[in-house]
C-alpha cells in the first residue's frame, strides 16, 4: 500500500504526533523517544488508521548532525514546540509549503524551517517524510545548516 497524503495534511499529522507522543506526553516518556532519537534510533509514534481501513505506521527518527550547541533534552522539547507552533500558523495562512523531494517522489523535505537560538547558538530544523516502505511513513527531524538561512 503506498499512502498518497497531501503535504499540510501530513504538517498537521506530524504535528499532532509530535505534540500527543513528545511534547504533552509524560516527562519520562519523551525522554525516552528522545534517547532513543540521539542514539540513532527510529522510534513507532503511532498506527494512523487512513479513510480506507488500512493501517499507516508512522515512525520517527533525528539527524542531529548539524545541531550547533548541545542537544539535551530541553532543547529538544523547545525545537519541537517551535515546530508545532510554526506549522500551525503556516498552515493558517493557506499557502503551498515549498517541498524538496528525491527523483522517485518517496524522500521529501518542507521547507518550513524552524530557526532558533540556544546558548548564543542557531539552529535550524526542518521535517523529512520517506514514504519508500509501503504502509510505513517515517518523519525525520533534520537539523541544517543555519548559515543558509542568514541574509546576504
Amino acid at each position: 500500500m503506498n499512502v498518497n497524503i497531501e503535504i499540510p495534511a501530513l504538517m498537521l499529522l506530524a504535528s499532532s504526533l509530535l505534540k500527543n507522543c513528545i511534547v504533552d506526553a509524560q516527562r519520562s516518556d519523551a525522554k525516552r523517544f528522545f534517547r532513543a532519537l540521539a542514539d540513532g534510533k527510529a522510534v513507532l509514534l503511532n498506527d494512523v488508521k487512513m479513510e480506507d481501513g488500512s493501517l499507516l505506521r508512522v515512525s520517527l527518527d533525528m539527524n542531529y548532525d548539524e545541531f550547533r550547541g548541545q542537544l539535551n533534552f530541553t532543547a529538544f522539547r523547545n525545537q519541537l514546540l517551535m515546530l508545532v507552533d510554526s506549522y500551525a500558523r503556516f498552515l493558517k495562512t493557506g499557502n503551498t509549503p515549498q517541498l524538496m523531494s528525491d527523483q522517485e517522489g518517496a524522500e521529501h523535505v518542507i521547507f518550513v524551517p524552524v530557526i532558533s537560538q540556544t546558548k548564543g547558538e542557531i539552529n535550524a530544523l526542518v521535517l523529512g517524510i520517506d514514504q519508500r516502505q509501503p504502509a510505513n511513513l517515517r518523519l525525520r527531524l533534520m537539523f541544517v545548516d543555519p548559515d543558509q538561512f542568514r541574509d546576504s
